[in-house]
């Protein structure tokens, strides 16, 4: 990873490991925002049905996103096998 980023930028970055304690919160730092983004997704969508005259909450426009993400979870990961 760091090759190819020295090359993309041409900036030489050091290569040192990672301490456990970085490592620790990169993890949770990741899970938060891994829980954050639905809910942000799903606000701008809702911003986006209302441009365009929808009448339903944020509720169902969350619900509505969760729905038609699910099955990109379930069966995204397929066409690497």
């Amino acid at each position: 990873m760091y090759a190819l980023m020295e090359s993309i930028s041409g900036i030489t970055f050091p290569q040192e490991g990672l301490q456990i304690g970085q490592l620790v919160g990169f993890g949770l730092l990741g899970y938060i925002v891994g829980l954050l983004i639905p809910f942000a997704t799903a606000g701008i969508l809702y911003v986006w049905l209302l441009l365009w005259g929808g009448e339903a909450d944020y509720v169902k426009t969350y619900q509505l996103y969760i729905y038609a993400t699910t099955p990109t979870l379930v069966f995204g990961w397929l066409p690497f096998i």
